[in-house]
């Protein structure tokens, strides 16, 4: 069976599901399977609360199933898939229309309706985790706004990121604030 593989990440991070990871996992699978994986779509740095029109990668495997170049699609779990459940079912609808298996390597995929709640179920866990993380990452950056720190990012111009004993903040820069001040006032 013509396997398509699909990985992606939101970002990259040490405590993350890593793309490398991702491609042994599901290399594994399709071996088990007896799948020959003929391609690998990535879309990194890509939230999985975006809709497959914003992922380059997932949009390219779509269209290729729809075309019957592969006869099942594979990631590793579903939460790589989406973190919308709408976005979840619209992925699903397209490739099952064009005749595609879809499967995943941490809850592999049967015909029974056990196996059906099972992948609604993760969906909906996935939607949950994704917007207790929102709220966790809210909760972080207004409590070091709070302390006068700087939770990251682009260090917009006329700053200097600075690194102490009580974490990250930004100082200005007085070189650069001279000529920010001079384009705030053009």
């Amino acid at each position: 069976m013509r396997a398509f593989a699909y990985i992606r990440v939101s970002k990259e991070r040490d405590d993350m599901i890593s793309p490398d990871v991702q491609r042994d996992e599901i290399t594994r699978y399709c071996e088990q399977k007896g799948w020959d994986v003929t391609e690998w779509f990535q879309d990194l740095d890509l939230s999985g609360r975006l809709g497959p029109e914003d992922r380059p990668a997932l949009q390219e495997l779509i269209r290729r199933a729809q075309d019957r170049d592969c006869d099942a699609v594979v990631f590793y779990r579903i939460d790589r898939l989406s973190r919308e459940p709408a976005h979840h079912y619209a992925i699903l609808t397209s490739l099952k229309e064009a005749g595609v298996r879809v499967d995943s390597v941490g809850l592999p995929a049967d015909d029974t309706p056990e196996s059906a709640f099972m992948w609604d179920l993760s969906a909906a866990l996935a939607k949950l985790e994704s917007l207790r993380l929102g709220k966790r990452l809210r909760d972080m950056h207004r409590r070091l706004a709070s302390q006068g720190r700087w939770s990251g990012g682009i260090v917009p111009y006329g700053w200097t990121r600075v690194r102490d004993e009580n974490g990250t903040r930004l100082e200005l820069n007085p070189e650069e604030a001279q000529w920010r001040r001079w384009m705030h006032d053009q």
